[in-house]
């Protein structure tokens, strides 16, 4: 089955959202954990590997006190293992992600000469990186355009009637087969702030500044 893109409508909702995102949406946590990440590199590519399956809210904090013992993969493999344990604990399966960080840093350091690879095919090869982790190192680091796709991303591209996808990996495929770099760029922050704070799980449809493009919100209209 090929996969169909309203391109149309997402260039309208990327503006609506682009309008938003520092006023509807300014109180999302994606854009304080943006802020963080912004202030360290490899704090950066550590907190995408620590995001799954966790809140950001949590993460935030999380980055908080391991940035004070850790800056970069030496810290990692020098840090007694229990402290970065414990430092982790917050957050869900931290025992894996802590193996994730401490395997990821030796194998920067001994074969990649702490260099991050720049493409999604070599960058997914590393510890604790599959395609949507993957794509925000490589869009928060290099200004690659490529759009990591979580649950936010899946669930509100879907709910909009932008595409009509079954699972995240073909969401990742097709939207990231626009060619609008811009969009390409920023749509993960835009739409996970969103998913924060109005289109959540249960989401606030009253209050959605998209409501009127939004096929999610005709079909809660006429329940």
């Amino acid at each position: 089955m090929k996969l169909i893109i309203d391109t149309k409508k997402l260039k309208i909702i990327y503006s609506l959202l682009d309008k938003e995102i520092n006023n509807a949406l300014k109180n999302a946590p994606i854009n304080e954990l943006i802020k963080i990440k912004k202030t360290n590199k490899w704090l950066s590519v550590f907190g995408t590997i620590l995001s799954s399956r966790t809140t950001d809210k949590m993460l935030i904090k999380v980055l908080k006190k391991l940035s004070q013992f850790i800056q970069n993969p030496y810290d990692v493999i020098n840090t007694d293992y229990n402290k970065l344990l414990q430092t982790l604990k917050p957050l869900g399966f931290y025992k894996t992600k802590a193996k994730y960080l401490l395997n990821f840093s030796k194998i920067i350091i001994e074969n990649y000469n702490l260099e991050i690879p720049n493409n999604i095919e070599e960058i997914t090869k590393l510890p604790g990186v599959g395609k949507k982790v993957g794509a925000i190192i490589l869009n928060n680091l290099y200004n690659i355009p490529i759009i990591g796709v979580d649950i936010h991303v899946h669930r509100i591209l879907n709910r909009l009637g932008i595409i009509n996808t079954k699972n995240e990996s073909q969401t990742f495929e097709i939207i990231n087969s626009i060619k609008n770099n811009e969009i390409k760029s920023n749509l993960n922050h835009y739409l996970v702030a969103l998913g924060q704070i109005i289109c959540k799980n249960k989401p606030k449809c009253n209050e959605c500044f998209l409501k009127e493009y939004c096929n999610y919100y005709k079909t809660y209209l006429n329940r």
